[in-house]
């Protein structure tokens, strides 16, 4: 799979603080990704508010997590994801 113009050979920042050139096929991964975010969190956001509500009239969510739980963990990503 042929990457976007402008995308080959891209080198990004890594937590080890050295370089690297990526593959073409990590490259597309990530544009998707990126392109995929706004969408991924307006859904994040939405399926925690029926958490909030969920948790806050006491509504089992399985058998492992309550909905408090998960919307604890929900909150988390969103926070991760916005910088907050």
């Amino acid at each position: 799979m042929m990457s976007e113009p402008g995308w080959e050979g891209a080198e990004h920042y890594c937590d080890s603080n050295q370089y690297h050139e990526t593959g073409e096929a990590e490259d597309a991964a990530n544009a998707r990704l990126i392109a995929a975010a706004p969408d991924m969190l307006a859904a994040l956001q939405e399926l925690a508010e029926a958490y909030r509500f969920a948790a806050s009239v006491g509504v089992r969510v399985d058998d492992h997590y309550n909905a408090a739980t998960r919307y604890e963990i929900i909150v988390a990503a969103i926070a991760k994801a916005t910088g907050e």
